[in-house]
């Protein structure tokens, strides 16, 4: 047995897997292929090797048959060449992480040294989480044979010892619980296999290992036993030999201080992910060929961060560009695996949201429909929504005992049986056993009502391993049924579905991960992602194991990562004829960003002015479907914005409609012309329209009462305070909750403030003439049929000598000003008061009284609660209802102008912004001067 393993150097100036085929069939006479084993890093690798390995045969073999070699990745190279431990399975996930957690609840003191408390007052789904956690760091341990007590005589970061003895105990009881199943570790198996070193009688005689750089221990300590028979062929000219160790790993002081090898002129800077899609469909603009085809097997795209996948997928189905990511979308996207999410959260804290949330998603709606005798139901989200509206604070409960009674809601309280119905049986289970059986069925029944059945394949099939693994420890007590139910869903999403079935038999364009693109034989690449972050950035703060101490117990560190990655991109730069890569300013998070140390290399003037480039130039930021020079986007199914209609019927108009049509054309066309309205979810508190609503609801009483001219400040405050307290009552209950109690409280502070001046205005002259008035009038049109104009006023007083004021109550957050209607420049933005000015002169008041027309303002500024009157003379109101005349005009043409800013209010996007995609960057109102009127 040699010392080392023998180091192959491969040029890479071409596709290293070419030379690695050339090279295994070149010294298949003194190694038989049939009886070797090579080591890739991926499965990807290892089928493209084998295929290259069949070309080279067709060229070189001379007729002979081709035996090729087994093809392995790092999971089943320790069982191919050493004989198993005898007595002891490796144990499976579920049932390793029930004994860890069963060993951290025995734990006793030493929980208080790892925890900090004890853990017996931790929920299940608490310790379930920490087991994980504790079983990662020793399976990492146990992968370099050191026990965790051990671990602060190796590394003197370590921390406390106090700490490292408790974990060491804690591995010890789940060991031992394991081994009573005749399980164990597979990381501990399988070390000590490796350390037996006692080989198969079946073991290969050759090892080649090719495309590893980075390999982890049990891999290093594999090829220190077995380096007699292995070759390691490395992505290298010889030249670079000195800039590896022994084992074929990039030496970091080599690789790292070299300059980048991405061209500067290669990048493509973008603003956020979505914004990647557009880039990347410029760079493949670029490889059309002259028949206007692009050659996908010619191109592949690397994800530096796999989050990208679905994002670009999505951006392929839109362009009629094949797109794949190798790596399917994660299943926790999958609706099986998110009703599992939902019914945990149901189960934990039963509310009247989550049995919203529940309604609202398809997949379970359509399982408890299906339940029922009679699935022809009427809207039950609706129902729910209008039921919590007029019941705010309503518990589930409430619903059920409500539900016998009401017939309006007794198709809830029947879909509210039917989700007890459904849960019962893991509810009513006594052990983990029944829990796991149940919660088969469970999904079984989620799999059945499911529409993605290839998804649902794959999602079925993890499920079972995954609880079939748990009756392994069926003597243990059942777990909370809410956190096995999270247990699950967090194991499944875990994993990832199939590759898009619709186009895996068709020529697509491969988008895989970043240690498989690294070998990947494309002569085009493209690099999306090339961020600090997803597989090129750090592994981030460890509070048990910092890179510092990795390193000084031979565990994978940063700095092994980076020579790795260093070592790639040059390689990828030396063969590739185009290296393009595309970086964002924000990651899929929405969280800022750098770009990779490899674009920017190690510093010096170079680095410098890579940094200012990234800094300074302007990121690509446009709809992602865009494209130059490639095909139209195809017909696929997908969401789109509505399609505006060629011109709006317009017979009759609320004064309120032309303020909606200023603010946003294609927003009106969907509230008032379509009907759509946001649905709110279950409400705990006020929102700004029901505050408003309540304001108006106490004022317009008071407008109607005998004190409405009274000057007694006290007296009218003091009524006031009756009929708030009355309409809390009568709306929200007696108590009400704590927060309507507050906002209550809240309001009265304002109306006491309206009271002390309603008083100065009726020792003024000023009487209350009539309060929630409808005026209704006709606005003439030049050049069409006249419209029926209506508008309910809240308030119209008259003075002593006649005049007349008409007026507005405003509850928004700030004061409302009469001034911020029309700007310096003429422009109008709201055409409320000349168009309650127009209507009451058509009315018995006559054109020519004096009329002033303005806001009552209750803002929460109580210092600025005050009449706010329009100072505007006649032609300014003229002026206002030819605007008035101007927009009936566009409706009826269909001008809907171009796109706009975020038209939610307050300046946050809502539901309806996202159906008529409005950019939110461009909007720049003021949140504060928000005004919500009933």
């Amino acid at each position: 047995m040699t010392s080392q393993p023998i180091l192959d150097m491969l040029d890479w100036s071409r596709q290293p897997i070419e030379l690695a085929a050339e090279f295994l069939h070149d010294h298949a006479e003194e190694c038989p292929l049939s009886e070797s084993v090579v080591l890739v890093s991926g499965r990807r690798v290892g089928r493209h090797l084998l295929h290259a390995l069949v070309d080279v045969h067709q060229v070189r073999g001379g007729g002979r048959a081709l035996l090729v070699p087994q093809v392995l990745t790092a999971s089943s190279l320790v069982e191919s060449f050493f004989d198993p431990l005898i007595g002891l399975i490796g144990a499976e996930e579920s049932a390793a992480l029930m004994c860890w957690m069963s060993a951290l609840q025995q734990l006793g003191s030493d929980s208080q040294r790892l925890l900090g408390h004890s853990s017996e007052t931790d929920r299940d789904v608490d310790v379930i989480s920490q087991a994980r956690r504790y079983r990662e760091i020793c399976d990492e341990l146990d992968s370099v044979g050191v026990d965790p007590h051990d671990v602060p005589s190796i590394g003197p970061s370590a921390g406390a010892p106090e700490r490292w003895s408790a974990l060491s105990a804690l591995r010890g009881l789940a060991h031992e619980q394991l081994a009573r199943h005749g399980c164990g570790e597979r990381t501990v198996l399988r070390r000590q296999m490796i350390n037996l070193e006692q080989l198969r009688d079946d073991a290969p005689s050759h090892l080649y290992v090719f495309g590893v750089t980075d390999p982890g221990p049990l891999t290093m300590r594999v090829l220190e036993v077995l380096s007699d028979r292995t070759h390691l062929l490395v992505d290298a000219p010889e030249s670079r030999r000195s800039d590896f160790d022994a084992f074929g790993r990039p030496l970091h002081e080599a690789w790292c201080s070299l300059p980048s090898a991405i061209d500067r002129d290669s990048i493509k800077l973008v603003d956020r992910p979505v914004d990647a899609g557009g880039a990347l469909m410029e760079f493949l603009s670029d490889q059309v060929d002259s028949s206007g085809e692009l050659p996908v097997e010619s191109v592949t795209v690397g994800l530096c961060d796999e989050a990208y996948g679905e994002l670009l997928e999505r951006t392929g189905r839109r362009s009629a560009v094949p797109l794949r990511a190798s790596v399917g979308p994660s299943l926790v996207r999958d609706e099986a695996v998110r009703s599992l999410e939902l019914l945990a959260g149901y189960l934990r804290e039963p509310t009247v949201d989550r049995f919203r949330s529940i309604l609202r998603l398809p997949l379970l709606e359509r399982v408890l429909l299906n339940a029922l005798d009679s699935p022809d139901l009427p809207d039950a989200l609706s129902s729910l929504d209008a039921w919590s509206s007029e019941r705010v604070g309503g518990t589930i409960e409430d619903l059920r005992q409500i539900g016998a009674a009401d017939p309006a809601i007794q198709p809830l309280a029947r879909l509210l049986q039917s989700l007890d119905e459904l849960l019962k049986p893991l509810v009513d289970s006594s052990t983990l056993e029944q829990q796991a059986h149940a919660l088969k069925f469970l999904v079984g029944r989620l799999d059945h009502s499911s529409l993605s059945s290839d998804a649902d394949m794959s999602l079925h099939q993890h499920a079972d391993t995954f609880l079939d693994g748990l009756v392994v420890v069926h003597n243990s007590s059942a777990l909370e049924s809410s956190s096995l139910l999270a247990l699950l869903h967090d194991e499944l999403s875990r994993q990832t579905q199939p590759a898009n079935p619709l186009v895996f038999n068709e020529p697509v364009i491969e988008m895989v991960g970043w240690l498989d693109v690294r070998l990947d034989p494309a002569p085009h690449i493209i690099l999306v992602g090339f961020n600090e972050t997803g597989e090129l950035g750090s592994r981030g703060v460890d509070g048990w194991l910092s890179d510092s101490l990795r390193q000084s117990l031979a565990l994978p560190c940063d700095l092994e990562r980076r020579a790795r990655d260093a070592h790639a991109v040059h390689a990828l730069a030396a063969r590739t004829k185009t290296l393009n890569v595309i970086m964002s300013r924000l990651d899929v998070r929405g969280e800022p960003t750098v770009p990779s140390r490899l674009y920017l290399g190690p510093g010096g003037e170079e680095g410098a002015l890579r940094v200012l480039r990234s800094m300074n130039e302007e990121p690509a930021s446009r709809p992602a479907h865009l494209m130059i020079g490639m095909p139209k986007p195809a017909e696929h199914e997908s969401f789109r914005a509505p399609e505006l209609p060629d011109a709006l019927e317009i017979q009759s108009l609320r004064v309120t409609d032309f303020e909606s049509w200023i603010r946003s054309p294609r927003r009106f066309w969907l509230e008032r012309t379509q009907a759509l309205k946001m649905v709110q979810t279950n409400p705990l508190d006020l929102d700004p329209r029901a505050f408003g609503i309540l304001a108006h609801q106490v004022l317009d009483d008071f407008g109607s009462s005998d004190l409405r001219d009274s000057t007694d400040a006290s007296v009218i405050c003091g009524f006031l305070h009756r009929r708030l307290r009355e309409c809390v009552t009568e709306g929200y209950g007696d108590p009400c909750l704590p927060t309507i109690e507050l906002q209550a409280r809240m309001l009265f502070q304002r109306l006491e403030r309206f009271a002390y001046r309603q008083a100065e205005l009726a020792k003024e002259g000023w009487r209350c003439e009539a309060v929630e008035t409808t005026l209704q009038g006709v606005l003439d049109m030049p050049d069409g049929d006249p419209v029926r104009l209506t508008g309910r006023v809240d308030r119209i007083d008259r003075h002593e000598d006649g005049r007349w004021r008409v007026l507005d109550y405003k509850t928004s957050l700030a004061s409302s000003r009469v001034q911020s209607k029309l700007t310096r420049d003429g422009v109008w933005k709201d055409l409320q008061l000349p168009l309650y000015d127009y209507l009451i002169r058509q009315g018995d008041v006559g054109d020519d009284a004096l009329i002033e027309v303005g806001y009552f303002a209750l803002p929460n500024q109580l210092s600025k609660v005050d009449l706010h009157i329009a100072p505007w003379d006649a032609v300014t109101m003229v002026s206002g209802v030819e605007r008035a005349r101007e927009i009936v005009q566009e409706m009826r043409s269909g001008a809907f102008g171009a796109e706009e800013g975020v038209t939610g209010w307050g300046g946050q996007p809502d539901g309806i912004d996202r159906i008529l995609r409005s950019a939110a960057l461009e909007f720049s109102g003021d949140a504060s001067e928000v005004e919500v009127d009933e």
